[in-house]
């Protein structure tokens, strides 16, 4: 195979694609039990102090970080060399 055979291509920008998502997964999952945390400790303590907002801005630079770099380049190409995904 070639390396710009538009099959390869896609398969790779398939690749990349969920990458973003499975990263994307792990961060809503993060938040999901930071916030759980956050309330547990809120109702037992008394303590509201929102802290989970750090984890969760830090963790989401890093998403975008991630995804915008992706859609960029996959958005970014001719039209001739990309493929339309299922």
């Amino acid at each position: 195979m070639r390396r710009s055979d538009p099959r390869r291509r896609a398969a790779r920008d398939a690749a990349v694609r969920l990458s973003v998502r499975l990263h994307l997964a792990a961060y809503l999952t993060m938040t999901v039990v930071v916030l759980t945390v956050w309330l547990a400790v809120a109702l037992s303590a008394g303590v509201w102090y929102f802290w989970p907002v750090w984890p969760i801005l830090g963790a989401g630079i890093g998403v975008l970080g991630h995804a915008v770099p992706v859609r960029l380049a996959i958005s970014n190409r001719p039209a001739s060399t990309r493929m339309l995904s299922p």
